[in-house]
């Protein structure tokens, strides 16, 4: 079971979905947070332990390129009604489950979905001298 926080970008049509394929979902405005900054949602999500899903995923790469260990970031394209959303969600949790993924899951992982399903992974490491 995956624990996500849903941007504001993201249907909140998708909380009870992804709970019935057995996830701990909660979208912003479960939290309050409806118009909130980026780096609000962040933190709120990082207390916690949830990964974001967005389909605004550029500000959220920083800020996890900032933070040293964090619960990843899942994007997926816009444009899609809450069917697909599902289902392009569906496609990263789907991939990180599998055998070849799962030891790290979502952590310190930054995950595109592209339009056609397609993945592509990139793994977030802090490094604190790009910070300091």
């Amino acid at each position: 079971m995956s624990r996500i926080f849903l941007d504001e970008c993201m249907s909140p049509q998708l909380v009870s979905l992804l709970w019935g394929e057995g996830h701990d979902v909660i979208h912003v405005r479960n939290r309050g947070l409806k118009g909130a900054a980026d780096h609000t949602i962040w933190r709120a999500a990082i207390d916690e332990d949830r990964t974001v899903c967005t389909i605004n995923g550029k500000d959220f790469k920083k800020l996890a390129a900032a933070t040293g260990l964090h619960p990843g970031v899942i994007v997926i394209p816009g444009g899609y009604p809450p069917s697909a959303q599902f289902s392009l969600t569906m496609t990263a949790l789907t991939w990180v489950s599998t055998s070849s993924n799962a030891p790290t899951g979502l952590m310190n992982r930054y995950i595109e979905v592209g339009h056609h399903g397609g993945i592509v992974l990139t793994e977030i490491v802090y490094n604190e001298k790009d910070w300091s």
